[in-house]
């Protein structure tokens, strides 16, 4: 199975949720913890695989425009 852990990106929300997905991975299940770019290196270091995002300091990433209309 295929679990998601996310978390607001403070270390009283992230550190106490990793002996779960510790206890995930142990069981054979895929892991993938999502929080802010700026806990990602944290996330990282304690041997999880993490989404690295866009950076908030440089602001909103720029979307895609449309090249057709919507209809």
């Amino acid at each position: 199975m295929r679990i998601l852990f996310s978390s607001w990106p403070a270390y009283g929300h992230l550190l106490p949720m990793l002996p779960l997905a510790r206890a995930a991975r142990r069981a054979g299940h895929d892991d993938l913890i999502s929080s802010g770019s700026d806990v990602t290196g944290l996330i990282e270091q304690r041997g999880f695989a993490a989404p690295r995002g866009a950076d908030p300091r440089r602001g909103p990433t720029p979307r895609r425009r449309r090249t057709r209309p919507l209809r």
